[in-house]
């Protein structure tokens, strides 16, 4: 038999495309299943299948048939459900005739009971996907739905309803952008982006590779990529990042990472208007907390805290600052631009009070952030300086440093005086 073609069939390319013209704008479909299939029992090397099915038979979508005949053979699966209609020799693709089981399709596709149809997808938390600039159009592998409720093939994805509700719209663009932004040379993009899938948020790690034409004046045709699923990984990562920045017991930030919030937001230079943005910053601290351990013992003394933690967070505002800086002192960081006393006045009035039978007394020092000082340290220690003075001059109440004379603010510098070093040891001895 004489062939008019050499080495199969080349439907032309992107430099010559007049071959596609019949198919380039439509869609692509899925084959619909034939109406009968001929598996024949000799599709490998080695020895031939052995038929384990008699005609009349049931089969099921991957139900074994055939099994092993030999050292080197293997077994076939039914690829479609419904009757088996005869086992005999049928014409085969190496020319000769070989025995085969002929199914009858019934249509229903129901899957054998060793089938789990996403076993492979859960395998993997990666969906592999190819898109295309002319047709728009984007494939995904073959358990897109199981990952992301979406089919293989979307046309137009930009366009879609679904498609861009699970990707969101700046997301898609983004990545548009990103890889429109690439060269020949260096085609690849690195990024993470969140997918809505059903009802959850997830985050997905995209690696893809733009397509370019030749090299030149180069066209940008599409690009083929995959999307990994590092939800959990996030989730870890957010986890140890909480852990890292919060204080364990209460919740509330540590001091470590107060301090770095709080100078930022202090600032320097030009940006900041010394003048107008003024913060406002506090150190409560529990009088006689040691009593609470002591007579109840430490267990009601971490519920007392807790209790305390929740109830300064409740008296400000969610962009306020609230962190543990010390066993049971306290720091809260406030923009106040107006006068704060009665802030502060209602701040302390919510906390003091009663918890389980033990009486909550706070006692609170003040600075204010403003055009005479901008620096986290200096703020902190003005605080510390008119805690010391109201915890030693009678407790339960609040004192601003700006309200300490001058040579008060000197004899207790002079002494190395802090609240948060002394007050604690002078309490235990009461």
């Amino acid at each position: 038999m004489a062939y008019s073609f050499r080495g199969g069939i080349h439907p032309g390319t992107h430099a010559d495309p007049g071959y596609k013209s019949a198919t380039n704008t439509k869609p692509i479909e899925k084959l619909a299943l034939p109406d009968e299939v001929i598996l024949p029992v000799s599709m490998h090397i080695g020895a031939p299948a052995k038929p384990i099915v008699s005609v009349g038979d049931t089969v099921d979508l991957g139900q074994p048939i055939a099994e092993a005949g030999g050292f080197v053979s293997a077994p076939v699966h039914a690829t479609v459900s419904g009757k088996v209609k005869a086992i005999e020799p049928r014409l085969h693709p190496n020319g000769s005739k070989v025995l085969s089981i002929v199914i009858e399709n019934d249509g229903e596709d129901r899957k054998h009971e060793s089938v789990h149809p996403y076993d492979f997808a859960s395998m993997s938390n990666e969906v592999q996907f190819e898109f295309t600039e002319e047709p728009p159009m984007i494939v995904l592998s073959d358990w897109s739905d199981h990952k992301l409720d979406l089919p293989e093939i979307i046309m137009d994805p930009y366009n879609d309803e679904a498609f861009c509700a699970t990707f969101g719209k700046e997301n898609l663009e983004k990545l548009s952008r990103l890889l429109r932004a690439t060269t020949i040379d260096d085609p690849v993009i690195d990024m993470e982006m969140e997918a809505t899938v059903g009802d959850e948020l997830r985050w997905f790690h995209v690696l893809a590779r733009a397509l370019w034409s030749g090299p030149s004046d180069p066209v940008y045709l599409g690009s083929i990529g995959k999307l990994v699923d590092i939800d959990d990984r996030q989730a870890e990562l957010i986890d140890l990042q909480f852990k890292a920045y919060h204080d364990p017991l209460t919740e509330v930030v540590n001091g470590a990472f107060a301090r770095k919030v709080i100078a930022e937001r202090l600032g320097s230079g030009e940006a900041c208007d010394r003048h107008r943005d003024r913060h406002v910053l506090a150190l409560c601290d529990l009088d006689f907390f040691k009593q609470a351990n002591d007579t109840y013992g430490h267990q009601f003394g971490d519920r007392v805290l807790k209790h305390f933690a929740e109830r300064l967070q409740e008296s400000v505002r969610g962009e306020d600052v609230v962190a543990r800086v010390g066993g049971d002192e306290f720091l809260l960081c406030m923009e106040c631009p107006v006068d704060p006393r009665p802030l502060i006045d209602r701040i302390h009035r919510s906390l003091e009070g009663d918890f389980e039978g033990f009486p909550l007394s706070v006692s609170m020092g003040v600075a204010i952030a403003g055009s005479d000082v901008r620096d986290y340290d200096e703020l902190f220690r003005r605080a510390d300086v008119a805690l010391y003075h109201k915890k030693r001059g009678g407790r339960s109440g609040y004192v601003f440093y700006s309200d300490l004379d001058e040579e008060e603010r000197d004899l207790l510098l002079e002494g190395a005086h802090t609240a948060l070093s002394g007050i604690d040891r002078d309490e235990s001895d009461q």
